[in-house]
């Protein structure tokens, strides 16, 4: 292994042991809140956040990703890049909290969302200070501050976290825990505004920036951006279909069962940014050679993780739910099991390298695309199956994306399939997940006494205690993932002797 991909898996696992830690306090969150509201209340209060990410990932209009692309080839002029960023995201933010407040309750009205009328300003507030604040965590990145990226992230998550939990607590009150938050997201732009004048990394003044290097921003957002924006819509499209159709309390089932586990989702989104970066400074070298490998490898690491994720939480989908979610949104597990079903698509981190080689056209024309064809198998499927059809007809749309965007990607490298997707790997770690899931059906069918929750910690300490055990002796783990868990284990065991020394 090189130096460059050792700092690549090395800055990896910082990032993700700094969300690990994030995802531990916050995955306390809906375990609090689905208590304390009822199941209307938990419905507007998922349709609130449905709407709400759908917004914080129409405004950028891709203008934030663009960083990844730019700063990296051009870190001298990066100045003009960061002020351009943060201009487009305060004017843009702006002219969007003036028409949201205006025309809020049209809108509203069209999606069959009158009971949210109220929360509009705050809303729209919450959603343009969120925005403003998102290139910080991209900067570090890029500038390789890694640790400070998972310490501001842990610092920047339990801080929401503590927000939404006091608020539900304390009131029970949707339009306070919007205020609370609102209050987060004014905290995070404070420090933004810290680093950006500390740093001398933003250009106070608009007429400063080059008009060159604006349309050059421009030229490669713009496609990028409406890609995202298309494919925001067609992200959360099928809720809207069922939040329109169904009530709140349906909605809160279907919101339940659609639940995306955030570790899964932090450790993606991680490792696409990191390889993001490197892709793009192996692309400028034209590199190609070096983008396979790193391609691969990321598949492998990636399905090492999701492959045994998805079988453990589909074993184990009716005590998860009931344990987080409580016993009264038990028909929500077909839902989740779908869900889940994604989960193996994500290997393939097909954005990473189509955004490097600004791919961003076709993009854009893929989720078009999917964008109409999402539509129709959602109303079909909502129409024939309920609630269970939207979640399948939103599962075929988003793998049929990732295909998609693999064939892309295997003609820009000019690679054959079989080199491109590690298939010999896959079958290898999914006979690993088979293997491990053996032993929990076995658990299953003779302790049927046992709660949700101690079921819930067997098959889970099961599952992963066999497969670290399979995997470790396979062939799958280099020599430097070996040498990780030795040393995790070694300093478990060390924590526990310790402990019996103390007692």
């Amino acid at each position: 292994m090189n130096k460059k991909d050792l700092s690549l898996t090395r800055q990896s696992q910082i990032l993700i042991l700094g969300r690990v830690i994030s995802f531990a306090f916050n995955f306390m969150i809906p375990i609090v809140v689905v208590r304390y509201l009822d199941m209307t209340q938990y419905g507007m209060y998922k349709q609130l956040f449905m709407v709400f990410m759908t917004l914080s990932l129409l405004l950028p209009f891709g203008i934030i990703e663009s960083l990844y692309y730019f700063i990296p080839r051009n870190r001298e002029e990066q100045q003009h890049y960061i002020s351009q960023t943060v201009w487009f995201l305060f004017l843009t933010g702006s002219l969007f909290v003036l028409l949201f407040s205006a025309f809020g309750k049209n809108l509203f009205s069209i999606l069959n969302l009158t009971q949210l009328n109220k929360f509009i300003i705050p809303l729209a507030l919450y959603v343009f200070l969120m925005c403003l604040a998102l290139p910080l965590e991209k900067l570090l990145l890029i500038e390789g501050r890694v640790k400070l990226v998972a310490a501001g992230g842990i610092i920047s998550e339990v801080s929401k976290g503590i927000c939404i939990i006091t608020a539900t607590v304390m009131t029970r009150d949707l339009r306070i825990i919007l205020y609370a938050l609102l209050l987060f997201s004014a905290i995070r732009v404070a420090v933004f505004a810290y680093y950006l004048f500390g740093r001398k990394l933003f250009i106070f003044s608009f007429r400063k920036l080059e008009r060159e290097k604006i349309r050059e921003h421009v030229r490669y957002s713009f496609a990028f951006g409406l890609s995202v924006v298309i494919g925001s819509l067609r992200r959360f499209l099928d809720q809207y279909f069922v939040s329109y159709l169904f009530s709140a309390k349906d909605f809160a089932v279907y919101a339940v069962g659609c639940f995306q586990l955030p570790l899964l989702n932090l450790i993606y989104e991680t490792v696409s940014n990191v390889v993001l970066i490197r892709v793009s400074e192996y692309e400028k070298e034209k590199n190609y050679k070096k983008i396979l490998e790193v391609w691969v490898n990321s598949c492998r690491k990636l399905g090492l993780i999701y492959f045994p994720a998805t079988l453990l939480f589909i074993v184990a989908s009716r005590e998860f739910i009931t344990v987080i979610f409580t016993e009264s949104y038990a028909e929500s597990v077909p839902i989740f099991i779908i869900t889940l079903l994604q989960l193996p698509f994500n290997v393939f981190i097909t954005h990473s390298i189509l955004k490097a080689f600004a791919e961003n056209r076709f993009i854009l024309n893929v989720n078009v695309v999917l964008l109409l064809l999402t539509a129709l198998l959602v109303y079909l499927g909502i129409h024939f199956f309920g609630m269970i059809g939207a979640s399948a007809a939103n599962l075929t749309a988003y793998g049929l994306r990732r295909i998609a965007e693999t064939i892309r990607i295997k003609r820009i490298i000019g690679v054959r399939l079989r080199d491109l997707i590690p298939w010999r790997i896959f079958m290898r770690i999914m006979g690993a997940c088979l293997s491990s899931a053996i032993p929990i059906l076995v658990l299953k069918s003779v302790m049927h006494h046992y709660l949700p929750i101690q079921m819930l910690v067997l098959e889970t300490l099961l599952f992963s205690l066999v497969y670290i055990i399979i995997i470790y002796f396979s062939g799958l783990l280099n020599k430097s993932e070996k040498e990780e868990i030795r040393r995790f284990v070694n300093k478990v065991n060390f924590l526990y002797k310790k402990r019996n020394q103390a007692i």
